[in-house]
């Protein structure tokens, strides 16, 4: 699916009949999710923001309004580990029993004690593909800010492992599950024009892709959200 978005904005960009700016910026990201298996398993592993892409091509004159095509693409992860005291043995135990069918529970012979280390990973794979209408006025000779709303798709794919360590005995599960979810952002940037046709510029973007559904080893898991507030800084060059 990212090799496809990613295809699909080189064409994009290749065509210079409807587009006369190309922006390409280093995004930083922060995950804003509480992670799939902390919203619907209390499992909290802490996301870290993250690093990744963020490629733009305008369809309008100059910095004047009009329409772009962006694509960002970018990695997220976690991990967390933890010794268990008694009474969060027996928390987790109940919920997982909650959560996990007989079935998968009796396969797996999870019975989590006290003094157990538990530990959690997830890792996400996240490609948005967003349509915009970008506001732009300058600000004095070299400056300029936008506004800027957009609508569009993000993609997640994710993988978990979950794993504990007893006195004698040690058991590792792993699961994953993607989806395709609908998405608005916002955003505000601010630019300076280092020549004529060539600008840095700053944008501050929050992305909500909404009511992702995913399953963890076949069971559905309650709809999650995901955030996506991003920091890029890049160079913006105008054809």
């Amino acid at each position: 699916m990212k090799d496809l978005l990613l295809t699909i904005s080189l064409i994009i960009v290749s065509n210079s009949t409807f587009a006369n700016y190309l922006q390409i910026q280093s995004t930083s990201v922060n995950f804003e999710t509480d992670g799939i298996l902390e919203e619907n398993i209390g499992l909290d592993a802490g996301f870290d923001s993250d690093s990744g892409i963020s490629i733009e091509y305008g369809f309008h004159d100059g910095f004047e309004n009009g329409f772009s095509i962006q694509y960002v693409g970018v990695n997220a992860g976690a991990n967390w580990s933890h010794t268990l005291t008694s009474s969060e043995a027996t928390s987790i135990n109940s919920t997982l029993d909650n959560f996990i069918s007989t079935e998968v529970n009796n396969l797996l012979d999870i019975d989590i004690n006290s003094g157990d280390i538990l530990s959690l990973s997830e890792d996400y794979e996240v490609s948005v593909l967003m349509l915009k209408y970008n506001l732009n006025s300058d600000l004095g000779e070299r400056f300029f800010y936008s506004t800027y709303l957009g609508i569009g798709f993000t993609r997640v794919d994710f993988d978990a492992d979950i794993s504990y360590i007893t006195p004698s005995n040690q058991l590792a599960v792993t699961s994953g599950d993607s989806d395709t979810l609908f998405t608005y952002e916002l955003g505000l940037g601010l630019g300076y024009y280092l020549t004529e046709n060539i600008s840095i510029i700053m944008n501050y973007t929050y992305r909500d892709a909404q009511d992702g559904e995913f399953s963890y080893f076949g069971v559905p898991l309650p709809d999650t959200d995901v955030g996506l507030t991003s920091l890029d800084l890049g160079v913006r060059m105008n054809f």
